[in-house]
Formats: structure tokens, sequence, C-alpha cells
């Protein structure tokens, strides 16, 4: 918290535990439209990539990505076709739900690591 000068007004001073660069959904044989769908709902939060599993993805799914912004990458991670930015810099209440729950996420994560 900050306390101005006239020592009434206290002001929060939230930061997001972390920042989420990109989002990348995996995407299983034949289901490359859905998961480049699914990608596309983080199109405000932030960069939002489809991984293809197999070396041919349908023209449809190109399509589809183009259009919403959202990046593809080879099965081996080479990009195919590069995302776009996220469509708003607003931290809202929704981009910051995005960021708590990522970094929950990441401690069961590291804490199941340590634990081995």
């Amino acid at each position: 918290m900050d306390r101005s000068a006239d020592g009434c007004t206290v002001t929060r001073l939230l930061e997001p535990p972390l920042v989420v660069a990109d989002v990348i959904v995996p995407a299983p044989r034949a289901g490359e439209l859905r998961a480049v769908q699914d990608a596309s709902l983080f199109a405000s939060f932030t960069r939002r990539w489809v991984q293809a599993r197999g070396t041919v993805m349908p023209d449809s799914a190109v399509l589809e990505a183009k259009l919403c912004g959202v990046g593809l990458l080879s099965p081996h991670g080479r990009v195919v076709l590069l995302a776009e930015p996220p469509t708003s810099a607003t931290a809202d209440g929704w981009t910051w739900l995005l960021a708590e729950k990522a970094y929950g996420r990441w401690l069961q994560q590291t804490a199941a690591e340590r634990k081995r």
C-alpha cells in the first residue's frame, strides 16, 4: 500500500504474481480446428499458439488461425505461422484470474517436483 502526502489517501499497489507470455494448446490429430478455436479464447490475454501433432494441418484450421491471430507450431516446435500479440493490454479481473490460476498451477508443479 502507498499513502499519499495528505496522510488520508491510501492506494493499493497490486501486481500480478506472474505474466502469462504465451498459451500453447496441443492439437490432437484431426482436432486442429478445435484447438485453434480453444486457443483463440485467450485473445485478450496473451499470444496464442497451437502445436500440431501431424505434419499436415487442414486448410480450415490454417485459415481460422490466420483470422484469429493464433500461431501454429510444427510437431517439433518450429513456427509455421506467427501468433499475434494480445488484443487488449488491459489488466482486468479476468487477466488477474488467469495469472492467479497459472501461478497456482506452477506452485503445484514445483512442489511435486521437489518431492521427487
